[in-house]
């Protein structure tokens, strides 16, 4: 039936309290004339009852300070910045250059790029130099969240 599809689709939003007071009572006039609805909402209600009952244990903050920590996660991690800055880098100056050499594009373009990009990798080494300097002088640095 149409309208079945129609109010299962619905089930949800009628459990979380989200349709308007319409909605919510074309869905309450099916499911109390529908039984294979009223099945379906059943089910969804239970369901949602048994998740809101779960009780998920939490990590102290030392179990995760000692995970963040952990030297081979920290070294996977700078590994795998160096290679993404590495290859965006390679793929980047080589693009450039296919650009830079294709005689179909304007010189007014490709100065107008140049400036752009030469920006932005100003931009980029003056805020990496800023960190690198507040690093060493940051004095919250030993403050553990």
């Amino acid at each position: 039936m149409e309208s079945c599809k129609r109010v299962e689709q619905m089930l949800s939003g009628y459990l979380d309290g989200e349709l308007t007071q319409g909605d919510r009572q074309r869905v309450e006039v099916h499911i109390d004339a529908c039984p294979s609805c009223k099945r379906v909402y059943d089910d969804l209600s239970e369901l949602q009852d048994q998740v809101g009952q779960l009780k998920l244990d939490r990590m102290s903050p030392s179990e995760w300070s000692s995970i963040m920590s952990n030297v081979p996660i920290k070294g996977s991690r700078s590994i795998g910045w160096i290679l993404l800055i590495a290859g965006s880098v390679i793929i980047s100056i080589y693009g450039m250059w296919e650009f830079a050499t294709d005689d179909t594009v304007p010189a007014l373009v490709k100065t107008s790029l140049f400036s752009i990009y030469l920006g932005l990798a100003f931009l980029l080494v003056s805020v990496g130099w800023q960190r690198l300097v507040e690093r060493k002088t940051d004095k919250y640095k030993d403050i553990e969240i």
